[in-house]
């Protein structure tokens, strides 16, 4: 079950909205069968490849666009199509693309942070290789865990501060900072 404060009546009431396959409100959560659980957990995973395919791809569109364009022009080029598709589908769903008023100063807050760090992003992306920036990037659920467990009090068990490590161990070996790894000249040897 989840609640969303974009859709009507459900930030308002307080109540949870359960989803089926086809992403509309019900009033009692669905039943299905373990064949329509194993299915929609597929999907679930081919959407999330997708998302995670296709996020690489702009990525290195960005390193490459990035030669010929500032990295922030890129930035509002990005928004400004974001922004467009954004109100469209809030029309289509009949919501305000604003929230509801209770909500908007958070939701301005969350669109000022992700604004910045797409920022940050595209700009490591043009100054860096696409690898490091990459795997630098990805460093983020980490540190949003870790946060949410100084700030929120959140759950954060020895399985989590593992996955933590491992993440940042395979950020040292792929990046390999000249502080651990010494100057490396990417050259080849000199004659």
């Amino acid at each position: 079950h989840e609640t969303s404060p974009l859709l009507p009546g459900a930030a308002a009431s307080g109540t949870t909205i359960p989803y089926t396959q086809s992403d509309r409100p019900l009033s009692s959560p669905p039943q299905s069968s373990a064949a329509e659980q194993r299915h929609q957990e597929t999907r679930g995973l081919i959407y999330m490849t997708l998302s995670a395919l296709f996020f690489s791809f702009m990525s290195l569109l960005v390193s490459l666009t990035a030669k010929s364009l500032p990295s922030f022009e890129i930035v509002l080029i990005r928004g400004i199509i974001q922004t467009a598709l954004g109100v469209i589908a809030c029309r289509y769903l009949k919501v305000s693309p604003f929230g509801n008023k209770g909500v908007r100063f958070l939701l301005f807050c969350r669109g000022l942070a992700g604004s910045c760090g797409l920022g940050f992003f595209f700009y490591a992306l043009s100054v860096m290789p696409l690898a490091d920036a990459t795997v630098i990037f990805f460093l983020g659920p980490v540190f949003t865990a870790i946060l949410g467990r100084i700030v929120l009090k959140e759950p954060f068990g020895p399985l989590d501060a593992l996955a933590s490590t491992v993440s940042m161990v395979g950020v040292v070996l792929v990046a390999k900072p000249s502080i651990l790894f010494g100057e490396q000249n990417l050259a080849g040897p000199v004659p």
